[in-house]
């Protein structure tokens, strides 16, 4: 009969002893760690992951030629194209805590951001500073997408958003079939059996 540590001799094998001592060490070892990455990972979904970002010592200089529709239609440029890159980097990492973004050069003397991410979702908000001119003093939004703008007064303000409504539709990619109900392929065909319901 086999013993894994004497040898058929009945003497201590020590090649045998030793591999048993690595392998329960190895095996020990796992446990522990994974235990210990288990209560770490637990511990970063359980807190949400506040960042600020202040650019106030930014050092850049607002251009003064700018009009305060120029200044608006910059600061939702940033917003929609940040809400695009957060909600494909959450999709691919499978939560938010681990995607950053921050303001352009052309975009941080008119605005400071406010951003914070949890594994679950992102809000972001741009602040207006003392160097906009424009009458949309907040822009804000989530890991939906909709972005929510508000006047000095701090009421919502659906006139903010229209340039940028203008804008993405000169640019959104559309087919045909997307104004069709029924259409459960991929392909945009109808399934078969409708086809032939039909006639």
């Amino acid at each position: 009969m086999f013993n894994p540590i004497f040898n058929a001799d009945g003497s201590l094998s020590y090649f045998r002893v030793t591999c048993l001592i690595v392998a329960l060490g190895c095996l020990i070892g796992g446990c522990v760690m994974d235990s210990s990455s288990d209560s770490k990972n637990k511990d970063e979904v359980s807190e949400d992951v506040t960042a600020q970002v202040e650019n106030q010592d930014s050092g850049v200089e607002a251009d003064d030629s700018l009009s305060a529709d120029e200044i608006r239609t910059i600061a939702l440029k940033e917003i929609y194209q940040a809400t695009r890159y957060m909600q494909t980097c959450g999709a691919l990492d499978k939560g938010y805590d681990n995607c950053t973004v921050s303001l352009s050069e052309q975009a941080k003397p008119y605005f400071t951001m406010v951003f914070d991410t949890a594994t679950d979702g992102f809000t972001l908000r741009f602040n207006a500073t003392e160097n906009n001119s424009d009458t949309c003093k907040v822009f804000e939004t989530d890991s939906d997408g909709s972005v929510k703008a508000l006047n000095a007064k701090g009421e919502l303000d659906p006139s903010c958003t229209e340039v940028i409504d203008k804008t993405l539709k000169q640019f959104t990619i559309s087919r045909d079939t997307d104004a069709n109900d029924g259409q459960l392929a991929p392909s945009g065909f109808t399934p078969i059996v409708r086809n032939i319901s039909q006639r």
